[in-house]
């Protein structure tokens, strides 16, 4: 037995694609805009303990050398090499902080 199923399209359906981008486009532009948030709040958080106006790369460099510091001396137990690497994450860290925060 033959069973057949008749699918028809409705031309009244009619997709702006137009509008449809840039709605996308505006709801990605919000989405960067909240998941930055955290990252100004720390830029402007830094730039008053600074008593000088950063830049987010000059916080990021921040932010990073924070992390060496937390990932080099918290694990007391972690394997040399881990730990030598962390230190040489920490040395580098620092050296951009000095480069990045005396350009001004």
């Amino acid at each position: 037995m033959e069973k057949n199923v008749t699918l028809s399209a409705s031309s009244q359906t009619e997709v702006n694609f137009q509008s449809v981008a840039n709605s996308l486009q505006t709801a990605v532009a919000k989405m960067a805009q909240k998941a930055m948030a955290p990252l100004e709040w720390l830029r402007s958080y830094y730039s008053n303990i600074c008593e000088k106006q950063l830049t987010m790369g000059q916080t990021g460099t921040l932010v990073s050398a924070q992390l060496a510091f937390i990932a080099t001396a918290l694990p007391a137990d972690a394997p040399w090499l881990f730990r030598i690497g962390c230190g040489v994450w920490l040395a580098v860290s620092l050296l951009q902080c000095k480069k990045f925060l005396s350009k001004d």
